[in-house]
């Protein structure tokens, strides 16, 4: 079995500003309708974006080393279960087992995502 882990943080004053930009094109290259709908109506929408963000950075960053070869942060989609638990969907790595975990506070967004290769 692989493991891979990677890990990633941004700061959310970078989302604040994206959210406040009039053209919000980047926010839509970068993020899925389902995410957007999410993140946007809470109170703290960069946080959750931010989080996501570099949920996407650590799953690319696992996915070359994998040789999962590119993939467009609009492949990849950051949920939740119905336990509230975040999940990734993204078809770049088949046969493989991936778990994330998110954490925000007031500056900055981190994720960690795992990948098992079984």
């Amino acid at each position: 079995m692989k493991i891979r882990v990677g890990i990633d943080i941004e700061r959310i004053a970078r989302f604040e500003s994206l959210i406040a930009s009039k053209n919000r094109g980047i926010v839509k290259k970068i993020f899925t309708p389902a995410e957007l709908r999410y993140c946007l109506p809470r109170a703290n929408a960069a946080a959750h974006l931010a989080a996501r963000f570099a949920a996407k950075e650590a799953f690319m960053k696992v996915c070359r080393q994998m040789g999962g070869g590119q993939v467009s942060f609009r492949q990849i989609e950051i949920s939740r279960r119905r336990d509230g638990a975040p999940m990734i969907s993204c078809p770049c790595l088949p046969g493989t087992q991936v778990t994330v975990s998110l954490s925000h506070e007031r500056e900055c967004a981190v994720a960690v995502v795992v990948i098992y290769k079984l």
